[in-house]
């Protein structure tokens, strides 16, 4: 039948020796002395909430936490551990009886054995409690080292080392139970090694405000309210030890998990705190105390000291019985008169974790409390937001604790993960998955070192060479966060579990849809869980909608639920979001993809996947790479269909498009290139083919040479029926005008340049249907006919017709952002960067720098950033800023170098470093660089940066103070000249004629000086 998981606690236990102790008895008599025990035992489990699964004729199978989460699975079984023990020895000749105890993840459920329906629970941690049992030595109890990491701050344990466990691969560290520690969570903060507290400086304050005030009406009962985790006890712990340094009596108790298990407990935890009776105390000495104690506050011994010691265990044997009623009558008065005589000098009572108070000790609460009316004492209260005080005195003041802010939950997340290098990502993931709640930052923490994620100690962190990965969900917040979950009627969870497959945000009418519930009836469910604190209301774009108010809700919830359930909600959801307006947009088709890759469906993720890929790299090319690789491994090993191979060759073109902006290597561009050149081929798309071969050739050109990116457009040209393809072939005239461009053709990348102008307003170049019905601009994601008038504009800068470039730019930045791709806006003023260097133009360099390097920031992809450093660094030369020009070109070129993306401008950047550096009057370095660009430039066939570098390096020739060499000034000068001719790029003939007057001076100097 449908389960659940959960994290639990599973206990065996049996009787030691039990086969030798019935060997000589038949089958009555062995009942007879085994049932007596194995029912002592199964009262201790359901003592303490726990669940008997199964008797096993001299023992049990118990669990905790099941069927209903309880944030203490592991606390209840340790304390039914202890009273089973303690039980069955005090039965007549019982023998010794051993437990094992294992905590981990179970799947909870019914099991249908055909005659009875049982609650059962399954998985590993069930064989492991089972084999712990057996590695306990008789009349001990054991647990595993999960188990005892939940139990540590309540119970004292010490190891028996690792044992190797039949089944289990590898061996398991076995722990010892010894006892129970201190109830007070003071105990368990003292001693450790505490991290500052963070944003509770308020209410500290309020509580010290509160001490001192003993004016008429002042609080005198303090209520602080707040959530698992976000630091109650850390609160009340720092305030007591203030206390404590002042001298200020400070008396602790706190209800505890297991409060409705054992009656009473916080009441026997204040009073012997007050007496100090001591664990090992005994009986007399007790008594001893207590009398001292009455008689020292002038209080009637006789009167008080019966019902005292009769409740504290320590009673005369000879005492006489009073029926209960009396008795609590009684003790309760005696409570009253000793808070009214003892507190008549300041002092603190804390009471913490009343969400679990037993109802019994709920009569001395209201006693306490209406005991330190009028006097110096002052009563702190700790508790849940789902518990109040019945009945609030004129004194009562509350405090509710909210959630961190995001500044003060990333410093506590700092705190314990230390100033080491690398963790600006863990301070981010683990600040948005905890919420500004400090305990869960804190046992995510832990999740990642326990995972090998982080390693170091608490405070030193550091992260491991392996890198980031998610932390998983621990199993402490699970239990928490469980427990409540599980307390909401079945109709409510329902409806929580669903939403939380749909995700951290959910739309109204999907969850109905996927529950099947009407809009009347999902309301009222959706009313109650936000008045829970479960969900909140959310604007979205996906109409009116609810968000899990933590994050981590959602992950239990969703977490909880079988596997089987999950996959086939999953579909349910990708369906139903489909059904929806907003659900068909492009923004939301990730969303899609996402349930049907959990439900499993992956060549339906992909489809959608690649809508929200196209989508996503408008704007962020990284993430657009990233999916598209993503849709590549989800397609591997899908059944060959025209469509998924299609969908297969979209994924090879789109990686070479967003890789040249990121930066990937030739080799693992040509992985993708040939895979899809085989399904264009193979499915005889010669579109599709020519448009692969062109988008290879940019990749090359980045760490190869220009001139194989111009041969392979022309292939492509070859390929392509351009006369029946006017929309493909735009794009890869558009694509030879870049390639010529950067092989430095500047006339042939203007001839290819107006040829695709031709083209632009042809009526037939709406034509659909590439791969998947995708057109070329789809394909692409950007608006071809304004990038290919964007590349006129640089073209005619570098044939130094820069008037007819300025009419090209002004209508270029007149055009409506809306007809371009936020990126390729940025193309325009990159232009206008190096037109305003060739005219020396400050303001024009700065001010078109400055937009490309808002529009980088914006883009945060590594292409832009190294074009924005390259045009930051030409604008700072123009000013005359050498030394800021020179670190923003050795930026650019770091960056390339290092991500692999604009390295085609390689040459160019050099180039331009080495041009810089001479006009600051560094000829050594500048003529290291300029030799340094020449090479790469040939390297790359890059002819501008080839001339530019010849340029320069003339230059250093002639720099006076520099090692002058007029013959090699001359040949450089005569290279730059040919490379002017053959390029076309005329912009540079201004700097020519410089060089060449410079050279002439020397000629004629040297005339004068052999004259």
């Amino acid at each position: 039948m449908p389960g659940e998981r959960k994290q639990a606690t599973v206990m065996f236990a049996d009787i030691a020796g039990s086969t030798e102790r019935i060997a000589a008895l038949d089958a009555e008599e062995a009942r007879n002395f085994l049932h007596p025990i194995v029912t002592v035992m199964a009262r201790a489990v359901h003592r303490y909430e726990g669940t008997v699964l199964r008797t096993l004729g001299d023992g049990l199978k118990a669990a905790f936490g099941v069927p209903h989460a309880h944030e203490g699975h592991a606390v209840l079984a340790c304390h039914a551990a202890l009273a089973m023990r303690a039980a069955v020895a005090e039965l007549p000749d019982a023998p010794p009886i051993r437990i094992g105890l294992h905590s981990g993840e179970v799947v909870s459920g019914k099991l249908d054995s055909g005659s009875s329906i049982e609650q059962d629970v399954t998985g590993l941690t069930v064989h492991l409690a089972s084999r712990i049992e057996q590695e306990a030595p008789p009349g001990e109890i054991c647990l595993s080292r999960d188990c005892q990491t939940l139990l540590r701050a309540y119970c004292d344990t010490e190891t028996l080392g690792p044992r190797a466990l039949k089944g289990i691969p590898d061996p398991v560290e076995i722990f010892r139970l010894i006892g129970l520690k201190p109830a007070v969570n003071s105990e368990h903060f003292r001693g450790t090694s505490l991290m500052p507290m963070r944003g509770r400086a308020s209410e500290l304050e309020a509580l010290q405000r509160a001490l001192t005030d003993t004016a008429p009406g002042s609080p005198r009962v303090i209520g602080i309210s707040g959530a698992t985790g976000v630091g109650k006890s850390r609160l009340c712990f720092e305030f007591g030890e203030r206390c404590r340094e002042r001298q200020i009596r400070v008396l602790e108790a706190r209800a505890q998990v297991h409060s409705r298990s054992t009656p009473l407990v916080p009441v026997l935890e204040a009073l012997r705190a007050f007496f100090r009776i001591e664990p090992d105390m005994t009986a007399e000495v007790a008594r001893t105390r207590i009398e001292q104690t009455l008689t020292m506050l002038a209080l009637p011994v006789a009167e008080h000291l019966a019902p005292l010691t009769d409740f504290l265990g320590c009673a005369e044997p000879t005492s006489r019985p009073v029926d209960p009623a009396t008795r609590r009558m009684r003790l309760r008065e005696s409570i009253r008169r000793i808070a009214k005589a003892a507190w008549s000098q300041t002092s603190v009572i804390i009471i913490e974790d009343l969400h679990w108070l037993d109802e019994a000790s709920q009569d001395f609460l209201e006693t306490w409390i209406a005991a330190v009316e009028g006097t110096k004492v002052l009563m702190v209260l700790t508790f849940r937001p789902e518990w109040s005080l019945p009945s609030r005195p004129a004194s009562y003041l509350q405090l509710t604790l909210p959630e961190l802010g995001p500044g003060e939950v990333s410093q506590v997340i700092r705190d314990l993960l230390g100033d080491g290098p690398g963790l600006d990502q863990v301070v981010a993931h683990v600040a948005e998955r905890s919420d500004g709640n400090p305990f869960f930052a804190e046992e995510l923490i832990l999740s990642l070192a326990q995972s090998g994620v982080l390693l170091g100690e608490r405070g030193r962190y550091r992260l491991a060479s392996s890198g980031w990965q998610n932390p998983t969900l621990p199993t402490t917040v699970e239990a928490v966060i469980g427990a409540r979950i599980d307390l909401l009627p079945d109709s409510e969870k329902a409806l929580l579990q669903t939403a939380a497959i749909i995700g951290k945000e959910f739309p109204s009418e999907v969850v109905r849809i996927i529950s099947g519930l009407s809009d009347a009836a999902t309301r009222p469910l959706l009313r109650r869980l936000r008045a829970a604190e479960l969900i909140q209301p959310r604007q979205t774009a996906m109409g009116e909608s609810f968000a899990f108010r933590h994050p981590l809700i959602q992950e239990v919830a969703y977490a909880m639920q079988l596997r089987s359930r999950r996959v086939s909600l999953h579909a349910a959801v990708a369906k139903a979001i489909e059904t929806q307006e907003w659900g068909r947009r492009d923004e939301f088709a990730g969303l899609v993809a996402l349930h049907y890759e959990a439900a499993g469906n992956m060549v339906a993720a992909a489809m959608h996947l690649q809508r929200s890929a196209r989508w996503v790299g408008r704007t962020n090319s990284g993430r657009a790479l990233a999916d598209w690789k993503k849709i590549r491994r989800m397609m591997e090993g899908q059944p060959r269909s025209r469509e998924n191979d299609e969908l297969r060759a979209l994924a090879g073109g789109q990686l070479l498009t967003f890789g040249w902006r990121e930066g990937i290597p030739v080799e693992e561009a040509k992985t993708y290139v040939d895979e899809a050149l085989g399904y264009a081929r193979e499915a005889g798309n010669r579109r599709h083919e020519a448009l692969l071969i062109a988008g290879y050739g940019r990749i090359i050109a980045a760490s190869g040479s220009a001139d194989d990116y111009v041969r392979l457009v022309r292939e492509a040209l070859a390929v392509l029926d351009a006369e029946a393809n006017p929309a493909e072939a735009l794009l890869l005239k558009g694509l030879l005008c870049q390639a010529n461009m950067l092989a430095g053709f500047v006339g042939d990348a203007l001839a290819a340049n107006s040829a695709a102008m031709e083209l632009i307003d042809d009526e037939r170049r709406g034509k659909a249907g590439i791969v998947l019905g995708l057109s070329v601009g789809q394909m692409v994601g950007f608006d071809v006919p304004y990038w290919i008038k964007c590349l006129q504009a640089g073209a005619l800068v570098m044939l130094g017709r820069f008037d007819e470039a300025d009419q090209r730019l002004a209508r270029l930045f007149q055009a409506d952002p809306a007809d371009a791709e936020p990126l390729h806006q940025g193309i325009p003023h990159d232009v206008a960067v190096k037109l305003a260097w060739f005219r020396n133009d400050t303001l024009a360099a700065t001010r078109h720098a400055n937009q490309v390097a808002r529009i980088a920031t914006q883009a945060g992809n590594p292409y832009w950033f190294v074009v924005a450093s390259y045009c930051q660094g030409v604008a700072a030369s123009t000013a005359g800023d050498f030394v800021e020009a020179d670190g923003f070109f050795q930026q650019a070129l770091d960056a390339s170098r290092r991500g692999k993306a604009g390295l085609e401008l390689e040459a160019r950047l050099l180039a331009f470093q080495a041009d810089n550096l001479m006009r600051a009057g560094d000829a050594l370095r500048a003529g290291e660089v300029a030799a340094e660009a020449i090479g790469v430039a040939q390297r790359k066939a890059d002819r501008i940066a080839e001339c530019h570098g010849s340029l320069v390096a003339a230059g250093v020739c002639l720099t006076p103070g520099a090692s002058r060499d007029g013959d090699k000034a001359r040949g450089l000068l005569h290279r730059a000249n040919a490379l002017i001719d053959e390029t076309g790029a005329k912009a540079y003939e201004p700097m020519m004629l410089l060089m060449r007057a410079q050279l002439s001076e020397e000629k004629d100097l040297a005339r004068s000086h052999r004259s």
